[in-house]
């Protein structure tokens, strides 16, 4: 006859089955926190921040909803000013446009220039740096600044990129105080944009005159619609009485 395999479990008392089955329980509460329940957790922190970032995100938008109108307007503000603008920035300069305008500064306010350097296109502004500048700092950003509402009744303007250039007419020059002012008031209602960057003026003993240098600044945008004009010279009168020593030039361009 075969014998019986001993019964392992008849051998184990209620007191240590009772043990077991508590172990158990336990082992299987352990791995269901470590495998089920506490990745959870995390995914439901991750979720509950992503909200928050959300939340943040509606209540942007409709503060730009709620402001909408206001928007539009100010898109159409902006390029109504832009077109005004551009139109002051001729879309390039030469040396026969900048001594045109010299000329025309001497004839209108009557100040004198004794010597002129001339330094003519150099780049000041460079759209397309700008634009990647503005790409790279909008990637470092998050969702909530990154966020934008598309304006609907206004229509999208597209503009071409810019490269702008100064030209910069270093002066020594005399004049009368009246004279000065007119020169500066010329200046400052050119039709293309100009500017004085600096300007150093004293008195001059000897003529009774104010004497001094400036740095007249002249200005253009390559890419402009503003067609660069060359000065006309029907008026051209020959002689000597000049700061060229052989003809003098005035321009054609109007004062507003």
């Amino acid at each position: 006859m075969k014998k019986k395999k001993p019964d392992i479990l008849s051998n184990v008392s209620e007191r240590d089955k009772m043990l077991l089955f508590v172990l158990g329980a336990i082992l299987v509460l352990a791995a269901a926190f470590f495998f089920i329940f506490s990745p959870t957790m995390k995914k439901a922190d991750e979720v509950k921040e992503e909200n928050k970032e959300l939340s943040a995100y509606v209540v942007e938008l409709n503060q730009k909803i709620a402001h909408e109108d206001e928007k539009k307007q100010e898109i159409i503000t902006f390029n109504n000013n832009r077109q005004d603008i551009m139109k002051k920035f001729p879309s390039g300069m030469t040396y026969e446009k900048a001594i045109a305008i010299l000329a025309d500064l001497e004839d209108k306010t009557k100040i004198f220039s004794s010597q002129v350097t001339l330094a003519v296109n150099n780049p000041f502004f460079n759209q397309d740096e700008i634009k990647q500048a503005g790409t790279a700092n909008i990637q470092k950003e998050d969702i909530s600044s990154k966020s934008s509402v598309a304006v609907q009744g206004v229509s999208q303007e597209t503009y071409p990129s810019l490269m702008g250039y100064k030209t910069t007419l270093t002066l020594a020059f005399t004049c009368t105080d009246s004279e000065l002012t007119k020169a500066l008031d010329y200046i400052n209602k050119y039709d293309d944009k100009m500017s004085v960057e600096t300007i150093t003026v004293g008195y001059d003993e000897t003529s009774g005159n104010l004497a001094g240098t400036m740095n007249l600044c002249m200005y253009s945008l390559k890419g402009s619609e503003n067609k660069y004009e060359a000065p006309e010279n029907k008026d051209v009168k020959l002689g000597v009485a000049n700061i060229f020593g052989s003809k003098e030039l005035k321009s054609a361009k109007k004062k507003k």
